[in-house]
């Protein structure tokens, strides 16, 4: 999207009635949150600002750009207290792997996490197991040992991909999961949806000038989460740095800390108007008002909301994008090792809520979209899931 273009705010209603104001919405001609068969969602009420964010426009998105699908099934116990960066409860906190196992840290020093001490790149071992999807106990699965980021996708990572980058770096078939053997990997076809070269790919990072997180030249934001990413440039980013996407199911029994069915990532506390659990609302540096990219918050600062397996921000900070197609309900009740892909798929699965979102969208228990998985947006961001 053009540094010109409008940009998009969402007016979010909260779950005790109130409303979040101000804050940046996934970023296209319009913006709409539906609400599919949950208690949670909010509905799409939306303004718009100049691309100066100088003030609003009365104007209303007309496109639907997300489709949320809510559940809040209680459970799950209170969050660990913040011992380390890599997460709370040293007895639950998975195997970390400093070293991270591709070239998006090499020449960056180890500066991530709450004390700023740990590799950028560190990435835990998850313990498989059988847990229900969204808290939902229609809808279980089971999931093989697999390793996940602790740290969603930075900026400084993100810089060595873009030295590195062309339109058809990626083999065909790269990234499957070994634990799936229908999971056909990456699509020859989608170098077609990547930008052409690495100027266009930055060109393509700056889809709003006041929340990006993206700078041509290396600066004071390394740590930031890479935003304004899609899902087939976060994907490509994931099988060059030696992992893929993690599925849905993947994703979301991190976050629930597997069987435990955690509320929250870190449990069961809720999250109060301030960002000691999460980087949402816009509460990071404020009062629930957006002012900038000072709302968005460098990677791993929150150790307080890590979850189970050492993971940060799996609530808040940039939502992130997942392997599968969106499909609601989910497209098998039961499954082993399961993502869902549709050839063509219009819309992708997003986890977790982002900086500027309300509290319902840190619950483990929703999943969201937006219609394109084509579009970059300041919100929207990823981490990758390795091999063990």
């Amino acid at each position: 999207m053009p540094a010109s273009s409008p940009v998009a705010f969402a007016v979010l209603t909260l779950a005790s009635g109130g409303l979040l104001t101000g804050c940046p919405a996934f970023l296209s001609d319009g913006f709409e949150i539906a609400a599919d068969g949950g208690t949670a969602g909010p509905d799409g009420i939306a303004s718009a600002f100049d691309s100066s964010g100088s003030g609003p426009d009365a104007t209303t998105p007309t496109d639907a750009a997300m489709a949320s699908d809510d559940s809040q099934a209680d459970g799950g116990n209170d969050g660990p207290t913040p011992e380390s960066d890599s997460g709370g409860d040293s007895s639950t906190t998975g195997t970390r792997i400093d070293a991270g196992g591709g070239p998006s840290c090499h020449g960056l020093v180890t500066s991530c996490g709450a004390a700023g001490k740990t590799s950028c790149c560190s990435s835990s071992l998850v313990p498989g197991g059988t847990f229900n999807r969204s808290n939902d106990a229609t809808y279980s699965a089971t999931v093989s040992d697999f390793q996940l980021d602790n740290y969603e996708i930075s900026v400084g990572r993100f810089r060595n991909f873009v030295a590195a980058y062309s339109q058809t770096m990626t083999a065909s078939g790269a990234g499957k999961n070994p634990n799936d053997a229908s999971d056909p990997g990456w699509n020859s076809a989608l170098n077609g949806s990547l930008p052409a070269d690495p100027t266009a790919l930055m060109a393509a990072l700056k889809c709003d000038p006041a929340y990006e997180t993206w700078t041509d030249t290396a600066g004071a934001d390394e740590n930031l989460p890479i935003n304004c990413i899609d899902w087939s440039e976060a994907f490509a980013f994931c099988i060059w740095d030696g992992g893929r996407l993690p599925t849905e199911a993947e994703w979301n029994y991190a976050a629930a800390g597997g069987g435990e069915q955690r509320q929250y990532p870190w449990g069961a506390t809720v999250p109060g108007t301030n960002a000691k659990l999460a980087v949402y609302g816009c509460y990071y540096t404020g009062t629930g008002t957006c002012s900038g990219l000072t709302d968005i918050a460098p990677v791993g600062s929150i150790a307080a909301g890590n979850a189970k397996w050492g993971q940060s921000d799996l609530a808040g900070n940039v939502w992130e994008w997942t392997a599968d197609a969106f499909a609601s309900p989910y497209a098998a009740t039961s499954c082993i090792n399961c993502s869902y892909e549709m050839s063509g798929a219009t819309n992708r699965v997003l986890r977790g809520g982002s900086f500027s979102f309300d509290a319902t969208h840190l619950l483990t228990s929703d999943r969201s979209s937006y219609f394109g998985p084509n579009n970059n947006y300041p919100n929207v961001g990823a981490r990758c899931a390795r091999t063990p």
